[in-house]
């Protein structure tokens, strides 16, 4: 079975939160990161959500069964699933669907005990290794993620997915010469995979390798043809301090979705290119689209502008909408200074 990999991040990074977003910039929530202080959380692990072609056993209820889970119809999904399961209890292609399933529906322990299941009855079977790893990665079980990639790549030597994921558990562990080896080996399978060259240059980045980190977003971004990856790269980029990489990079997520989440981000990368007017307009094109955290980040804006009451206005708006996230202390304190501006 050929798997399509994709990180779990790239899949829900555009729709950022106002407590991400404030990472963006410095001066937005108070002093927040710069590109040197980067955070070296572990990015999530690569998984395989289905095939990028029909399975080899050519099983059509599968293909079914990931095609209604990608839409969100995990009912659909448990149907197919269950003509699979029906036609043969132990069938491989059946335990992994029903794994993805469960992972869907938040029960991690069912997830994990039918990829086991998938395993066992198909020791070959790629998807589950991959699958099987990310979420023992996912629920910081690195050690035993590692013996799971390590068995699957002693059946597949050949998989990227598991490079990956092995990657990904030695770069937590602080091995970087044994990551880099994996990271260099999954490329190498998987060339044109956007997710995983963001993936590497997240490492490469945390590893202070900028130029490296940087080359390998570069040849992410036209490669990606999902918003939410692209919102990834673009996020890793801007970590890097390279602003003016990340900007097209939203450009061409917002040509495929144009979203004020997008938007947003987009502006907090243009005012790190000192492009203030540009960033005003997508923040009020995002205002426009009642999306909260662009009345933070237009109030900044116009505070820096001078337009005191127009700052008021909107941090106001901001706390009428979003009152406990994060940004929402700055967001007041920030209100009190500008109200006091008012006043002379």
């Amino acid at each position: 079975m050929r798997v399509q990999m994709m990180t779990r991040m790239a899949m829900k990074t555009w729709m950022l939160s106002v407590g991400v977003a404030c990472l963006a910039l410095s001066s937005a929530c108070g002093g927040a990161q710069s590109p040197a202080q980067k955070d070296d959380s572990v990015p999530p692990p690569l998984d395989a959500p289905g095939p990028s072609g029909p399975p080899s056993s050519g099983n059509h209820d599968y293909d079914q069964g990931v095609a209604a889970l990608t839409s969100g119809d995990v009912a659909g999904a448990r149907a197919a699933d269950s003509r699979i399961l029906a036609r043969d209890p132990k069938s491989g292609e059946g335990h992994v669907l029903l794994g993805l399933i469960d992972e869907k529906s938040g029960d991690k322990a069912g997830a994990e005990q039918a990829y086991r299941d998938a395993i066992a009855a198909r020791p070959d079977m790629e998807a589950a290794y991959v699958d099987l790893s990310a979420l023992l990665i996912d629920a910081q079980r690195g050690d035993d993620a590692l013996g799971v990639a390590r068995a699957g790549l002693a059946k597949v030597p050949s998989s990227s997915g598991l490079h990956a994921n092995v990657a990904t558990v030695l770069a937590g562990n602080g091995d970087q010469a044994g990551a880099s080896s994996e990271f260099d080996a999954a490329v190498k399978g998987a060339p044109d995979d956007a997710s995983l060259l963001m993936t590497y240059a997240h490492w490469l980045g945390v590893w202070k390798q900028r130029d490296a980190a940087l080359a390998k977003l570069r040849a992410a971004r036209p490669l990606a043809k999902d918003p939410g990856v692209l919102a990834a790269v673009a996020e890793e980029m801007k970590a890097l301090g390279a602003f003016a990489d990340c900007i097209p990079t939203l450009d061409q997520a917002i040509q495929i979705k144009d979203a004020p989440e997008l938007r947003t981000y987009r502006a907090v990368c243009k005012l790190g290119a000192k492009d203030t007017d540009g960033a005003k307009a997508d923040l009020q094109a995002a205002v426009a689209a009642q999306y909260a955290p662009a009345h933070f980040y237009l109030a900044r804006v116009l505070e820096g502008g001078g337009d005191w009451k127009g700052a008021v206005q909107e941090y106001e708006t901001f706390l009428q909408l979003e009152p406990n996230v994060p940004a929402s202390k700055v967001a007041r304190e920030k209100l009190k200074q500008a109200k006091e501006h008012l006043k002379k």
